[in-house]
């Protein structure tokens, strides 16, 4: 009896506590030997589009309304608009490759706001932004063609940019080096949530008091892998 309890006791510590370190290791080793079909085994990048996509649709709004005079951007069909570029811009920022060079530019100093601000406005350029503009200006006109034109507008918003799934990570000056040591000083939180999942406060300096973000780590697919990220700070939502 004893044995089977020693055994079980043994399989739960494995299953709840060196697995999911093991996953975050391997994301770790992914992210500095730039490894993006390793990435990919371990993070849901469907899962964390979604989780993220309140926090990059209120950085899209902040840079559309720099760019769009007036409360243009505010109206109904502004806000449509905005709801249809964060799509593409979410795709083209969340996957393996971007997220690689987002970790690149942080070891580097560059802050993950700034890194993914200049990705937004690079893809926001691609979207011709300013014919959108027009666009919003015109349906305070003529509603009627402005909601027509907003269909053609929008379509292409949705194809105009690419998921980026092929764009090849930053150079790196030492591939195969040993990769750095977690610093656990940057967790700042680990609740279980339900039977297969935890979610991790994270901060990217030690010192920090408060977490950044909330990293979702569950079992799903026969692995356990990263499903979801959710920004703490008002700076990276706005």
């Amino acid at each position: 009896m004893r044995s089977l309890i020693g055994t079980i006791l043994v399989a739960l510590m494995g299953f709840y506590i060196a697995w999911p370190i093991w996953s975050l290791y391997r994301i770790h080793q992914a992210l500095e030997a730039q490894e993006p079909d390793l990435l990919a085994a371990k993070i849901d990048f469907d899962g964390v589009r979604e989780s993220l996509k309140p926090a990059v649709e209120a950085r899209v709004r902040a840079i559309a309304t720099e760019r769009i005079p007036g409360d243009s951007i505010t109206s109904a069909l502004g806000r449509e608009i905005v709801g249809k570029l964060t799509e593409p811009v979410l795709r083209a920022i969340v996957t393996p490759a971007r997220v690689i060079r987002i970790y690149a530019d942080a070891k580097a100093g560059i802050s993950v706001e700034e890194s993914v601000t200049r990705i937004v406005k690079e893809q926001i350029a691609a979207l011709r932004l300013g014919a959108l503009a027009g666009l919003v200006s015109k349906a305070k006109d003529d509603p009627a063609a402005a909601a027509g034109a907003a269909t053609e507008k929008k379509d292409e918003a949705s194809s105009a940019v690419p998921a980026d799934t092929n764009a090849k990570p930053p150079a790196q000056a030492e591939r195969g080096t040993v990769p750095r040591r977690l610093s656990l000083d940057k967790v700042k939180g680990l609740a279980l949530v339900w039977p297969f999942a935890y979610e991790i406060d994270v901060a990217r300096h030690g010192a920090s008091k408060d977490p950044d973000a909330t990293i979702t780590l569950a079992f799903q697919g026969g692995d356990w892998k990263v499903t979801a990220v959710t920004p703490r700070r008002p700076a990276l939502t706005q």
